[in-house]
Parts: structure tokens; C-alpha cells; sequence
């Protein structure tokens, strides 16, 4: 019995440790660019949780590198992806936002929990272009 409320302990640190944090829905922007900033990322999160490829696609840039599954992708070879290819990654969860914003650059990094276990931070680096926030470049730290 001992043994199992150690287990039990452990896994409460665990959850409280990886999972725990502001959601991004959650986050507080201080000025309007942030602002603009957490609307991309909550458009792409519900993108990325709707397994929708071409919602995700639709917030890069053209010359988007993407650095996942240890690899660098292009745009153009991100977009050739299924939505079978994001479903076996599953759904996440983002929290602990920090984002910084230095005129037309910002940078966000975010912990995605896909699950009790897994969870893993992903940096995003921002660019306005054409009046309008887009990812340039998203890799998984």
C-alpha cells in the first residue's frame, strides 16, 4: 500500500509539473501586438487540433521552415501532409506562453502536451507581413 501512494505521489508531481501552467487561451496580452500574436497561435492551435493541414498552411509564410519528426520541412512539403500524419501526433494542449515582440519579429515558445507523458516545448518565430502575422519558422526544442 506504501508503495502505491509513492507511485501516486509521483505521478501528481509529474502531471503538476509538465501539465500544469496558463493555458494560452488564458495568457494576458500587454499591448496589441502580443495580442495579434496569441490570436495566430490560438488559430493555429485549433488548426493543429482539428488535424487541418491547409488551416495550418494558411499561417506561414512561404519560406516557413519547420523543424519536426528530426527533420527540416519546407512549406510546400508540410502541406503534402494528411491529415492521418497530425492525428498520430493527437491533440494538444498549449500552455505556458512567452511571447516577445520586437516591431515586425515576434517569438513565442509554448509547451504542447499531447498526452499525461508526452509534452514538448515549440518555438515560433513570427513575422508581419503584409499587414498581418504569420509563422516563418516553428521547431520543436
Amino acid at each position: 500500500m506504501k508503495r502505491l501512494s509513492i507511485y501516486g505521489l509521483i505521478l501528481m508531481s509529474m502531471y503538476f509539473v509538465c501539465g500544469c501552467g496558463p493555458n494560452l487561451q488564458d495568457y494576458e496580452p500587454k499591448n496589441e501586438q502580443e495580442k495579434e500574436i496569441k490570436g495566430l497561435l490560438v488559430e493555429f492551435g485549433k488548426a493543429r487540433n482539428g488535424f487541418n493541414v491547409p488551416g495550418i498552411v494558411s499561417l506561414m509564410t512561404d519560406d516557413c521552415k519547420i523543424y519536426i519528426t528530426g527533420r527540416e520541412l519546407s512549406k510546400s512539403e508540410f502541406a503534402q501532409w494528411t491529415t492521418k500524419d497530425l492525428e498520430a501526433y493527437g491533440q494538444w494542449k498549449l500552455t505556458n506562453p512567452e511571447i516577445r515582440v520586437t516591431d515586425d519579429v515576434a517569438t513565442a515558445k509554448l509547451r504542447c502536451i499531447q498526452s499525461f507523458f508526452v509534452s514538448q516545448v515549440y518555438s515560433f518565430k513570427m513575422i508581419r507581413q503584409n499587414n498581418r502575422w504569420m509563422i516563418s519558422d516553428w521547431t520543436a526544442t
